[in-house]
């Protein structure tokens, strides 16, 4: 009989992002080597024509200004309360602490993996940054996160995409090294295999993140800022709720002519037509959007790690002057001079992305990612599902 995984995330399509192409990814490979899978979430389109079945709980509705405070801890209580049942299912991969930690309520750590794709303390860190409510927020929150997912960490093996993530949840969660395994995330090229020779008069610029504090888009419109006297256009696929301010520093930047803010799109095209890709995060785990630009032979650019103020995992991804280039943490001065060489060399952007192409096909493939899951749960895509 084949062997269940039941993969699990608040979100799923309609909805995009590195978490639900991760989903939809890992679930594709599991199937096709004889696996079965299926996705539970509680935000989803109410009827889906997906790859593998997926099982809708009740969204979790907080009432009143005490579950309202203790949101958190509620939605943990209300997934002990709606997850479904668990029979037949071999092992269980939760995206969310929140269902981390029910999952272990309901059906004990042994045959979880959490699948961590931050430390999500941190994340109220950033936003606390910007504006009071931020900072509220955070106060109210982000003992409660800590608190659960220290839970989950202590208890069940943890599956980290990066060295850079690894080191950061053993320092911030005391966590025993040998629950916490580095998986690095795959890219699918054949998604991008239309890509044709680009055409643009002018040198073109993406970047493809949420916008939200720790993706760094503030720092990319600085950098941009101080080179105002070179010919280029960029352009910014995705959405959050910085984005008027950050449209704001924009116009006093001076940049509304030369930044698109196109808003929570299929990056596809945009990969296609674009010469040059920048990711700006500031606390970014691994990047998969780092993946998808060089499977579609773009240079890319992002900033170094230097823990705390700046984490990343650019140096595992990105190849330095031979892929592209990584910039000094933080500083968009150091940023802004990578772009620059970018911009004035149509060769090396064609060289640094065929190489970042090659990199993709060699090291960073979904039927790795999966089998590096898989043998921490102690299966193999190779044994008989």
């Amino acid at each position: 009989m084949s062997k269940h995984v039941r993969l699990y995330n608040t979100e799923y399509v309609p909805k995009m992002g590195g978490i639900i192409t991760h989903m939809q990814d890992v679930s594709r490979v599991l199937v096709s080597h004889g696996y079965k899978a299926d996705i539970v979430c509680d935000q989803c389109a109410a009827a889906l024509d997906a790859r593998v079945p997926v099982i809708r709980i009740p969204e979790f509705q907080p009432l009143g200004i005490r579950q309202k405070i203790y949101r958190p801890q509620g939605k943990v209580r209300h997934l002990c309360a709606s997850l479904p049942d668990a029979s037949g299912v071999d092992m269980h991969w939760p995206r969310e602490a929140d269902y981390a930690r029910a999952i272990m309520e309901n059906y004990g750590p042994e045959k979880m993996l959490y699948i961590m794709a931050t430390v999500h303390p941190r994340m109220f860190d950033h936003a606390a940054q910007w504006g009071w409510k931020n900072r509220l927020r955070s106060l109210v929150f982000r003992p409660q996160m800590a608190r659960i997912e220290a839970d989950v960490v202590a208890h069940c093996q943890v599956a980290v995409d990066s060295q850079a993530r690894k080191d950061e949840v053993i320092s911030f969660y005391h966590a025993n090294p040998s629950r916490v395994h580095v998986v690095p995330l795959g890219v699918d090229v054949k998604r991008f295999s239309h890509v044709m020779a680009r055409k643009n008069d002018i040198p073109t610029g993406l970047t493809v993140a949420r916008l939200s504090p720790e993706k760094g888009v503030q720092s990319l419109l600085e950098a941009l800022a101080q080179l105002r006297g070179k010919n280029w256009q960029w352009i910014i696929a995705g959405d959050g709720w910085m984005r008027p301010q950050l449209e704001t520093m924009r116009a006093r930047l001076g940049l509304e002519n030369r930044v698109r803010f196109v808003g929570a799109v299929d990056p596809i095209p945009y990969y296609a037509a674009a010469d040059m890709f920048v990711l700006p995060s500031h606390y970014e785990g691994f990047g998969l959007v780092l993946l998808e630009a060089m499977a579609n032979r773009l240079p890319c650019i992002a900033f170094d790690s230097k823990p705390p103020e700046v984490i990343t995992a650019s140096r595992e991804i990105i190849v330095h002057d031979q892929t592209g280039f990584v910039a000094e943490a933080g500083n968009s001065g150091a940023m802004a001079a990578c772009i620059d060489r970018l911009i004035d060399d149509a060769r090396l952007r064609s060289e640094m992305g065929e190489q970042g192409y090659q990199r993709c096909v060699a090291q960073f493939t979904w039927e790795r990612c999966v089998e590096g899951y898989l043998n921490i749960s102690g299966y193999s895509l190779a044994s008989d599902a």
